[in-house]
């Protein structure tokens, strides 16, 4: 029997044992039997066993949360107790479970917690991801296991505490990971102790690719193994026994395969006399956040990497920059922004108060080509100007602002990329008015002809926070944006702007009934207008800072015909 029919067949069967059953006949038990073994074999039989083992074991990866990269996402431990979990479900996955090697290649030795003795067992030669978190409870014996292993690791994440013997870190010089590729090695150092120098794995990984160091510094920045690296990342290296920054560049001119350069809250001592060049065709991802201005400019100014497509520099605000280094971040990026403005289709934008970032997307869908965040902090608009000159302004363009001061400068700064479809700002104590008041007259250019901001405007969405709504003036805003008639410079019609499909108002204060209303029929029944605030106010002529009537608590009576109550969502938080 096949399918359904097979099914029902069982089903039948059942029944009529537990008649024989019920009315104490003999055959109940041996017929009890024979359904017992029908069972048996329709398991045996049934289209889950008929899968692929690699398709099941794919299923379990998923169910276990295991990456290929990092081997586990939510904390081995769970990681686990899933697969434990899993192993239970029936013999086939059980079966599965012990015996794929790949699923046991996940070594967490964390705080003496995890099931490591396990996985090293069942693992049996398959290369290995390591974590190691050590603390002083921790057993040594777990090191003293999964060092002699060292040969199979491929990835490896180790934490030392203040409390670990550095012998763990200098055992690391004495062997060999011919099939590591990434290396990571943080160190939790006590205020009075220096951080310790290493000689990574005393040159014997051949294939390492991917090296990261948080405080803790080379013993020799000439290492062959840097040479081969695809990634570098330096992390809150600031003792006194910190390379120069000529060493860190003498070492980078021999990584000519280096993809990745990240180097966060890093001092060097100063470099001195001229700079040479630093070829990285390579070079895709750059992240400089929180070390001194100096090396910023001098790093920017000597590396040579023409396809930078991820690029990050970030500032503390409490520290005052020393050096106006702007020229060397625009002069390092010029030609790789431009190379990805040419490639993409669509382009996102952030701004807030200490940096802006700019996001290319790729046409028929939303990878990103390229992003760019850059501190502008301490450069005011030239930066946002800067980006401005370089950007495709026709491209379809979404901005948000998160600024708390000057709110309005800063979007006129972006008046006149043509573009933007889209805008969203929240707003604290300012006063958006100025802007609004732009969006509703058209701009006079140099010549004397006429543009609208943001022509192409399709949607909206401003929150107000701890000010009343701004619903009133955008009213005026879209009262003025599409009934106002500008002749050109040739006395020819100035084209209208496009009309909002989507609208979003939101308030922790008040809103007007009465505005909103209008703002509905501004944009037409095709548009989407959604309205948030603590209360609406019934008086429309009032200001909107205060009403005694809860949004929500009572329906507008519309007859069929109010924009509030027929197509369009006023709610209270």
């Amino acid at each position: 029997l096949q399918g359904p029919t097979r099914g029902n067949a069982i089903s039948q069967v059942h029944d009529a044992v537990e008649r024989l059953r019920g009315a104490g006949l003999a055959p109940a038990n041996e017929a009890a039997d024979q359904l017992l073994h029908i069972e048996r074999q329709r398991r045996i039989v049934s289209p889950f066993h008929t899968l692929p083992t690699e398709l099941i074991i794919k299923i379990i990866k998923l169910a276990a949360n295991f990456t290929s990269h990092y081997g586990f996402m939510d904390g081995a431990g769970d990681y686990y107790e899933i697969l434990h979990v899993l192993a239970q479900v029936c013999r086939f996955f059980a079966e599965i479970v012990k015996k794929t090697p790949e699923l046991w290649s996940v070594l967490d030795v964390k705080y003496g917690e995890g099931d490591w003795e396990t996985s090293l067992r069942l693992s049996q030669s398959h290369p290995l991801t390591i974590r190691y978190v050590s603390s002083s409870s921790i057993d040594p014996s777990s090191w003293s296991a999964v060092l002699p292993v060292i040969s199979r690791w491929r990835i490896a994440h180790i934490s030392l505490s203040p409390s670990a013997p550095l012998r763990l870190v200098s055992d690391l010089e004495k062997v060999g990971a011919t099939q590591l590729q990434t290396l990571g090695l943080e160190y939790h150092k006590s205020p009075e102790e220096s951080q310790p120098a290493l000689d990574v794995l005393g040159g014997g990984a051949p294939n390492l690719r991917d090296l990261s160091l948080t405080a803790i510094t080379l013993r020799d920045w000439s290492s062959p193994i840097l040479h081969r690296l695809h990634s570098l990342s330096l992390s809150a290296i600031q003792d006194p026994g910190i390379p120069s920054l000529q060493l860190l560049s003498d070492a980078l001119q021999g990584c000519p395969n280096l993809m990745t350069l990240k180097l966060y809250g890093v001092e060097f001592e100063s470099i001195t006399g001229d700079r040479a060049q630093i070829r990285l065709p390579h070079l895709r991802t750059v992240c400089f956040e929180y070390i001194d201005d100096e090396v910023d400019e001098n790093l920017l100014s000597s590396i040579k990497a023409p396809h930078i497509t991820d690029f990050r520099i970030l500032k503390d605000p409490v520290e005052k920059v020393k050096i106006v280094y702007l020229s060397a971040i625009t002069s390092f990026l010029a030609s790789s922004f431009d190379a990805c403005m040419a490639s993409a289709a669509r382009i996102r934008m952030e701004v807030g108060d200490t940096s802006v970032e700019v996001e290319m997307e790729a046409e028929g869908s939303a990878d990103v080509v390229a992003s760019f965040i850059i501190d502008h902090t301490f450069h005011g608009a030239k930066v946002l100007d800067w980006i401005v000159q370089r950007l495709d302004a026709s491209l379809p363009i979404s901005i948000t602002l998160v600024v708390w001061n000057g709110i309005a400068s800063v979007a006129m700064a972006l008046a006149s990329l043509t573009g933007v479809v889209e805008f969203a700002t929240t707003v604290w104590d300012q006063d958006l008015r100025p802007l609004l008041d732009a969006l509703g007259s058209p701009r006079t250019l140099p010549g004397g002809d006429h543009a609208w901001m943001w022509p192409k405007l399709e949607s909206m969405k401003i929150n107000s926070i701890m000010r009343p709504s701004v619903a009133k003036s955008v009213l005026r805003m879209l009262q003025k944006r599409y009934s106002v008639v500008v002749s050109g410079s040739q006395g020819e019609a100035l084209q209208p702007p496009a009309v909002l499909k989507r609208l979003c108002l939101e308030s922790t204060k008040c809103m007007s009934k009465g505005a909103l209303r209008s703002i509905c029929r501004a944009v037409g029944k095709n548009a989407f207008v959604s309205a948030q605030a603590h209360r609406l106010e019934s008086d429309d002529t009032g200001n909107e800072d205060g009403g005694n009537e809860k949004a929500g608590t009572t329906p507008i009576e519309n007859g069929g015909e109010d924009p509030l109550a027929s197509n369009r969502i006023v709610d209270s938080d």
